[in-house]
């Protein structure tokens, strides 16, 4: 290796240095990288360069080129050394980092690609180079790739309601920096009229491409049809996305207010069913990917509810009413709830014979899931021994446990407890 080298390490999306411990904390390191939407502002981004320690006080400049060589960014960097840097200093980037120095010829750095103008608009190879009186030398390259995304399904559409910490919907702006010229887009659960009165576009009505009136910004705008795989988590504003949060304290207040109302009325199963249905967020500790409501188990039965949840475990789910006994006064298990257990016994075997027909039934893909259990939600807690109440919910049949309808609200009551405003 030449001594006088410079080392492209690849991009990163978080760096921090602790001059303390002398220890590098970096997430995403690498060449490749993948995202939902194009077009991508790198101004999250790092990129990171191993240097000879001997130059690290002159002035560099790089460019970041597509594969046509278009001009992608011009970053210049001037670094300053400081022999004994404060402790609550960290390595950012920028026109003057601080580097820390240590006992090597080499040392590596991160500088941050914020308020660099980087926009890449759409996938691709990008390479790094170092200008030197407008010579340029390539120091490497990364690319990034699109993900394929599926179709926003009602299953999916439910999953994320029942995620406390997905977005409603997202928005997008962009624009050329040279005219006024704007491209306004957003994603929901639904389409939103009053959105739409404000000069925001629906995402899967968005043109092919954007052209600016001055002729100098022209954007692929065909992935921004993946901007729905957005609203699995709020992100606040990030660069030139913007998010409304799907719920705020005071939503998930209301929703355990009429919960709580519900259980003390003595409810039917289908009143209980229909309420969860419309507030999936009862749901929230599965962490569901699709929640499928009324599943059909081949011809022959159909459960309340199907979970399929981020661990790849699909939970078919038995709601049965509020007064159900659950125990006998010794503790046992009722006949009641001994009933209901056998009736997700018998679902269980029909999927365990004909797991891939199930499957295929329901538009999940047999990589997917890799456990199938069963859930009876059934009961309320008070007048029993909480004990015995516990020690009966440990004692699980196989693949099929229970929660009672007051785990779903002390669920509820937790999520509100930490869950800030936003």
């Amino acid at each position: 290796m030449d001594k006088d080298q410079i080392i492209f390490l690849g991009i990163c999306e978080r760096v921090n240095y602790d001059p303390q411990s002398a220890k590098w904390a970096i997430t995403g390191l690498g060449n490749a990288h993948f995202s939902l939407i194009f077009p991508v502002n790198l101004d999250a981004f790092f990129v990171g360069l191993n240097l000879p320690a001997e130059i690290l006080s002159v002035k560099k400049t790089f460019q970041i080129l597509s594969s046509s060589n278009e001009k992608i960014a011009t970053i210049y960097l001037e670094t300053t050394l400081e022999e004994n840097p404060k402790i609550e200093e960290r390595l950012t980037g920028g026109l003057n980092p601080y580097i820390p120095i240590v006992d090597t010829n080499r040392i590596n750095f991160f500088m941050s690609l914020r308020e660099m103008g980087a926009i890449l608009t759409e996938p691709g190879i990008y390479t790094f180079n170092l200008n030197e009186n407008e010579i340029l030398t390539r120091l490497g390259s990364f690319q990034f790739l699109p993900v394929i995304v599926e179709p926003l399904s009602e299953e999916k559409k439910t999953a994320i309601k029942s995620d406390p910490n997905a977005a409603k919907a997202v928005r997008i702006e962009l624009g050329c920096r040279h005219c006024d010229a704007k491209c306004k887009v957003y994603a929901a659960l639904e389409k939103d009229s009053k959105q739409e009165l404000e000069g925001w576009q629906w995402y899967q009505n968005v043109p092919e491409s954007f052209s600016c009136d001055c002729k100098k910004t022209t954007m692929n705008l065909q992935y921004l049809k993946n901007m729905h795989a957005l609203l699995g988590r709020y992100m606040g504003e990030n660069g030139e996305v913007n998010s409304t949060p799907m719920y705020e304290k005071t939503a998930l207040q209301s929703i355990r207010s009429s919960f709580f109302t519900l259980l003390k009325s003595n409810p039917r199963e289908e009143l209980l069913q229909k309420f969860i249905k419309e507030n999936p967020i009862l749901f929230h500790k599965f962490s569901a990917i699709k929640i499928i409501p009324k599943p059909a188990i081949l011809s022959q039965f159909k459960a309340d509810f199907a979970i399929l949840t981020a661990q790849r475990e699909l939970i078919f789910v038995e709601i049965e009413k509020t007064k159900t006994k659950l125990m006998k006064k010794n503790g046992h298990r009722s006949a009641e709830l001994t009933h209901a257990f056998e009736q997700v016994r018998d679902w269980l075997h029909v999927i365990k014979e004909h797991r891939n027909a199930v499957l295929a039934d329901l538009g999940i893909k047999i990589e997917d899931v890799n456990i199938i259990s069963g859930l009876v939600i059934i009961g309320r807690e008070e007048g029993y021994d909480a004990q015995d109440l516990r020690k009966l919910k440990m004692s699980h049949e196989g693949s099929i446990s229970f929660l009672t309808f007051d785990d779903l609200l002390f669920s509820l009551d937790a999520l509100i407890q930490r869950f800030k405003e936003i």
